[in-house]
C-alpha cells in the first residue's frame, strides 16, 4: 500500500475514533446531566413527601394543642397549614421547594413527576384525612363551645375542653391517624424505590458511557501508536537511509545502493535513485574513459585555476609521474611550473583562447605547441570550469629546425663550391647551385613529408573518433540529468504528502486538547454531584434523628431516612469511582497529546530529511549538467583539433608535392652534370661533401 493511502486510512480511522469519542463525551455529558436532574428530582420528591407527612403530623399536633390549651394561635396555625396545602395562600419562605408560590401540594407533586400510583396513595390518605377533619372540627368547636344540632343549627355555650381532648386523644382519632399514615408510608416507600431506581439507572448509563469512552480512547491511543510506528519505520527510516545514501554519493561513494523493495513512493524513489546512480556511474565512467583515453593532453580547471581533471598525456607532457587523480586539487601554475593565466583570461573573456607556447620540460627539453582554453557554462550561462587542450607541435618544429640547419649546411657547401668552380660556365654554375641546394634536402624532405602525412591522417582519424564518442557521452549525460530531475520531483511530492500528514496531526492534537477540557468539565460536574450526595446524607441523618425523637410514630420515616442515607452513600461512592475514572481519562488524554506532539516532531524531522534529499538530488543534477557540458566541450575541442589536423595535413601535402617537383628537377640537373663530370674532377671532393 502506498504512503498516501496508508496515511489517509490512518487519518480516516483516527477521525472516526475522534467522532466516536466526541459522541461518547456528549452522551456521557447528557447522562451526567440526567443523573443530576434525577438526584434533584429525587430530593424534591422526597422533600414534598416529607412535607406531606410532616404537615399531617403538624395538623394533629396543633389540633391537640388547641384542644388542650384552647389558645387560638394553634387554630390559626392549623388553618394556615390546611390552606397552604390546598394552595389558597402562598407557601412559606422557609420551604425548600417553591417558597412563596401559591400552589397546592398536589400540583407540586404533579410538576415533579409523581406517578399515578403514588397519587392514588396520596388521594387515599387525603380521603382518610377528610374523615379525620370531621373529628378535628368537632374538637375545635367543642373548644369554642359550639355544638351543632341535628337540624343544622349551631348552639353556642361553654367551651368543652374535655370533649375536645377525648376526641383528639381517643382511640378513634389514633386509629384514623394510623390509617392515614399507612398509605403515606407506602407512598413514601414507593417514591423512594422509584427515585432510587431512576438514579441507579442514570448512574449505570453514566458508568456505561465512561466505559465506552475509555475503550474508545484506548483504541484511539493504539491507532496513534501504530501511526507513530508506521511513520517511524515506513517513512523516517527509509528517508534517513535515502539521505545517507545521497550524502555518500555526493562524497564520491558510487558503489552504494539502497536496495529498497517496498511497494510505495519511497520504494519507487529508492529504485529510481539506484537506477539513476547506475546510469550516472556508467556515464561518468564513460566520460572519464574518453577523457583518459584521449591521445592529446587535456586538463579541466575551475574558475580559481584549480585542477579538476587531468589525463596521462598531460602528465607526460610536463614530465609528471603517478596517478592523474592525485593531481586533482592542484593549482594549474604549480602543475605547469610557470606563471600562466590563460584559464583566468578565458573565464574573463567568456570565449575560447588559443595561444602558442614554448615550454622547458625537465628531462625532455623544449616543447612547442598551442594551448587552447575553452570556458564551460552551466544552465545559467555562468562559467564554472575551463577545458584546456594542448596541441603538440614539438616534432614538427624540430623537423623544421633540422631542415633549416641542413639548408644552412648546403648553403655553406654551395658557397665553397662556387669559389672552386668560378671558372665554370654560367650553366654549370646554375646546375651546381641547384644540385648543391636541393639534392639531399629534397629527398630528405620528401621522405619526412610522407611520414608526416601518414601520422597526421592517423591523428585526424583518432580525433574524429573522439569527437563522435564525446557527442554520444553528451547525449547520455543529458538523459542522466533528466532522470536526476525526475528523482528530485518525486522527493518534492514526498515532502508535500508529509506536510499534509503534519497538518492532520496538528488538528488531531487540537481535538485531544478539546477532549481534555471536556473531561475537566465532567470532573466539575461530578464534584457537584458529590456535594449534593453529602448534603443528602446530612439531611438523611437529620431526618433519622427527628424520627427517633418522634418515637413510634417516626419509625417508618426513620426507615425511609436510612434508605435515603444509603442511597446518598452509594451516590458518593459512585461519584468517587467516576472521579477516579475521569482522572484516568484526563491522564490518558494528556499522554495522547504528548504522543501527538512526538508524532508532529517526528514528521518535522521527516520533512527536514526529505528537504535534505531534495538538495542532494539537486547537487546530483548539477554534477550531471557539469559532466554533460564538459563532454560537449571535449567534443568541440576534438572537432577543432580535427579541423586543425586537416589544415596541417593539407600543408604537408603541398610541401610533399613541392618536394616531388624538386626531385624531378634534380633528376634533370643530374643529367646535365653528367656531361660536365670530366671538367669538374677537381670539384669531386666538394661534391662528395654535398652528398653527405
Amino acid at each position: 500500500m502506498t504512503i498516501s493511502r496508508s496515511t489517509s486510512l490512518l487519518n480516516g480511522v483516527m477521525l472516526v475514533l475522534l467522532c466516536c469519542v466526541a459522541l461518547l463525551i456528549f452522551n456521557l455529558y447528557n447522562n451526567v446531566e440526567s443523573n443530576i436532574r434525577m438526584n434533584k428530582q429525587k430530593d424534591v420528591a422526597l422533600e414534598l413527601a416529607n412535607e406531606l407527612m410532616e404537615s399531617s403530623k403538624q395538623l394533629t399536633n396543633n389540633v391537640r394543642e388547641y384542644s388542650v390549651t384552647g389558645e387560638s394561635e394553634y387554630e390559626k396555625i392549623y388553618l394556615n397549614i390546611v390552606d397552604e396545602r390546598a394552595g389558597k395562600i402562598p407557601r412559606s419562605q422557609s420551604k425548600s421547594v417553591a417558597p412563596g408560590r401559591t400552589v397546592s401540594l398536589t400540583d407540586l407533586m404533579r410538576e415533579n413527576g409523581f406517578t399515578e400510583e403514588e397519587f392514588a396513595l396520596v388521594k387515599r390518605a387525603n380521603d382518610l384525612s377528610n374523615e379525620l377533619v370531621i373529628l378535628e372540627t368537632r374538637a375545635m368547636n367543642a373548644v369554642k363551645g359550639i355544638t351543632p344540632t341535628p337540624d343544622g343549627r349551631v348552639i353556642t355555650g361553654e367551651p368543652n375542653l374535655e370533649l375536645a381532648r377525648s376526641l383528639v386523644f381517643g382511640d378513634a382519632y389514633k386509629q384514623q391517624t394510623d390509617k392515614i399514615m399507612e398509605p403515606l408510608a407506602e407512598f413514601f416507600q414507593r417514591l423512594s424505590t422509584r427515585t432510587a431506581e431512576q438514579v441507579e439507572a442514570s448512574r449505570a448509563r453514566v458508568m456505561r458511557g465512561i466505559l465506552l469512552l475509555g475503550l474508545a480512547l484506548v483504541v484511539l491511543a493504539g491507532t496513534l501508536v501504530y501511526s507513530l510506528i508506521y511513520v517511524q519505520r515506513g517513512i523516517c527510516r527509509p528517508l534517513d537511509a535515502t539521505s545517507r545514501f545521497a550524502r555518500r554519493v555526493v562524497e564520491g561513494d558510487h558503489s552504494s545502493r539502497l536496495h529498497n523493495t517496498r511497494q510505495n513512493e519511497i520504494g519507487d524513489l529508492a529504485r529510481v535513485l539506484d537506477n539513476m546512480l547506475d546510469k550516472l556511474v556508467a556515464q561518468l565512467s564513460f566520460s572519464r574513459g574518453i577523457l583518459s583515453s584521449m591521445p592529446i593532453p587535456v586538463m579541466v580547471c575551475d574558475t580559481e585555476e584549480i585542477i579538476r581533471f587531468v589525463n596521462t598525456p598531460m602528465l607526460n607532457l610536463f614530465a609528471h609521474t603517478g596517478d592523474p587523480e592525485s593531481y586533482v586539487g592542484t593549482h594549474m601554475r604549480t602543475f605547469i611550473g610557470a606563471d600562466d593565466d590563460i584559464c583566468r583570461r578565458c573565464v574573463d573573456a567568456r570565449t575560447m583562447l588559443r595561444e602558442d607556447r614554448r615550454l622547458d620540460v625537465p628531462g625532455k627539453g623544449e616543447a612547442f605547441g598551442a594551448a587552447v582554453a575553452t570556458p564551460i557554462f552551466d544552465d545559467q550561462q555562468n562559467v564554472h570550469d575551463t577545458l584546456v587542450v594542448w596541441l603538440d607541435y614539438t616534432e614538427i618544429t624540430r623537423q623544421q629546425r633540422r631542415m633549416k640547419e641542413t639548408a644552412e649546411r648546403i648553403h655553406s657547401a654551395a658557397n665553397e663550391t662556387t669559389m672552386r668552380i668560378s671558372t665554370a660556365n654560367t650553366a654549370c654554375e646554375s646546375v651546381g647551385r641547384i644540385i648543391a641546394k636541393a639534392d639531399d634536402s629534397s629527398r630528405l624532405t620528401s621522405q619526412r613529408m610522407s611520414e608526416t602525412m601518414t601520422a597526421m591522417e592517423q591523428m585526424n582519424a583518432a580525433v574524429l573518433n573522439i569527437a563522435k564518442n564525446a557527442g554520444d557521452a553528451a547525449s547520455h549525460s543529458a538523459t542522466m540529468r533528466d532522470k536526476a530531475s525526475e528523482g528530485q520531483d518525486i522527493v518534492n511530492e514526498v515532502v508535500t504528502a508529509i506536510n499534509a500528514v503534519q497538518e492532520k496531526s496538528l488538528r488531531l492534537r487540537a481535538d485531544m486538547e478539546h477532549l481534555h477540557n471536556e473531561a475537566q468539565n465532567i470532573t466539575q460536574v461530578m464534584t457537584v454531584i458529590s456535594d449534593i450526595a453529602d448534603q443528602t446524607n446530612l439531611l438523611a441523618l437529620n431526618a433519622a434523628i427527628e424520627a427517633a425523637r418522634a418515637g413510634e410514630a417516626g419509625r417508618g420515616f426513620a426507615v425511609v431516612a436510612d434508605e435515603v442515607r444509603k442511597l446518598a452513600e452509594k451516590t458518593m461512592a459512585a461519584t468517587t469511582e467516576v472521579d477516579t475514572t475521569m482522572g484516568s481519562i484526563q491522564r490518558d488524554a494528556v499522554t495522547n497529546m504528548k504522543n501527538v506532539d512526538e508524532a508532529v516532531s517526528g514528521i518535522n524531522h521527516v520533512t527536514e530529511l526529505a528537504h535534505a534529499s531534495g538538495e542532494h538530488l539537486a547537487d546530483i543534477v548539477n554534477l550531471s549538467t557539469e559532466a554533460a557540458d564538459m563532454v560537449r566541450l571535449i567534443a568541440a575541442a576534438s572537432e577543432e583539433q580535427s579541423a586543425t589536423s586537416s589544415q596541417i595535413n593539407a600543408a604537408v601535402e603541398d610541401v610533399n608535392n613541392i618536394s616531388q617537383e624538386l626531385v624531378n628537377d634534380m633528376a634533370q640537373a643530374t643529367e646535365s652534370t653528367q656531361a660536365l663530370t670530366r671538367e669538374l674532377d677537381e670539384l669531386q671532393k666538394v661534391a662528395d661533401k654535398l652528398v653527405e
